[in-house]
Order: structure tokens, then C-alpha cells, then sequence
């Protein structure tokens, strides 16, 4: 019988730790890429690029910093999913990201209309990058929302 609970326990421990190290390469994942969206707003800061200066990249730089922040305290404590006050957390950030989102769309096709050659063409790599991220994100966005409206109806049917 002890062998049994036993063995129950050890599977128990190994799926956690898949499941922690499954959180701490999506962590790594989203420091990386998080990292680069402030690796270029820093570049454009350090070269007084005043073309690049609107609401929006403030809004990217400081939300991007938060995400960054909340996301590691996530992976780090797992006892703060049961916590009332993470649900409101996330609620917001949920919140925060689709704003975020929108930011960022209109940062890059601001800069590329207004043809801000500092953000641009300076650095068209990480612009370039920050482009593809954001239409990453807005598919994520899109297909969380698709997703979130089928499980509405399957648990309307019931």
C-alpha cells in the first residue's frame, strides 16, 4: 500500500517538475523577447529620437517592464494562483496586453507613416522585429478571443 501512495507522490513530483520547467523556458521566452521591444526603445532614447516620442512608446516601455516583472514573480511563487488578489492581477494585465497591443500597433505605423528615420531606418532590424512581434500578438489576440467564443457556446449547448 505504501508502495502505491508512494509511487503516486513521485509521479506527482516528476509532472511538477516538467510543468517548472516548462514555466521557466516560457519565461526565458518572454524575458527575450520582452528584452528586445526595450533593447530598441532604449536605443531610440539614447539617440534623442524625437520623431519616436508619443504616448505609445511610453505605454510599450513601461507596460513591457510590468510584464517583465509580473511575469517572473509568477513562475517564481506558485502559491499566488489560488490568491484572489493574482486573479485581479491578471484580470488587469489581460487588460493592460490588449491596450499594449493597440499601443504598439500604432507606434510602428506611426513611425512608418510619419517616416521617423530614427526608428525606422536606424535600426530597421529591431523595427522590423517589433513588427512582427505585433502581428504575432494580434493573431494570439484574435485566435484567444475565437477560442474564448467557442467555449461560450459549447457551454451554452449544455
Amino acid at each position: 500500500m505504501d508502495k502505491v501512495k508512494s509511487g503516486k507522490l513521485s509521479k506527482k513530483l516528476m509532472n511538477s517538475g516538467k510543468d517548472n520547467n516548462k514555466a521557466v523556458l516560457n519565461l526565458i521566452i518572454g524575458l527575450v523577447l520582452n528584452g528586445t521591444v526595450l533593447y530598441y526603445l532604449y536605443l531610440l532614447h539614447q539617440e534623442s529620437c524625437e520623431c519616436s516620442n508619443i504616448w505609445e512608446k511610453q505605454y510599450v516601455l513601461y507596460f513591457t517592464v510590468a510584464i517583465m516583472i509580473i511575469s517572473t514573480l509568477n513562475t517564481l511563487s506558485h502559491d499566488l494562483k489560488h490568491n484572489m488578489l493574482y486573479k485581479v492581477v491578471l484580470f488587469i494585465v489581460t487588460m493592460g496586453s490588449i491596450v499594449n497591443i493597440y499601443a504598439l500597433y500604432n507606434y510602428v505605423n506611426k513611425m512608418k507613416q510619419e517616416k521617423c528615420l530614427c526608428a525606422t531606418q536606424t535600426h530597421d532590424q529591431l523595427f522590423l522585429y517589433l513588427r512582427i512581434y505585433n502581428i504575432f500578438q494580434i493573431v494570439g489576440l484574435v485566435l484567444s478571443i475565437c477560442m474564448f467564443v467557442y467555449l461560450l457556446f459549447l457551454l451554452s449547448r449544455k
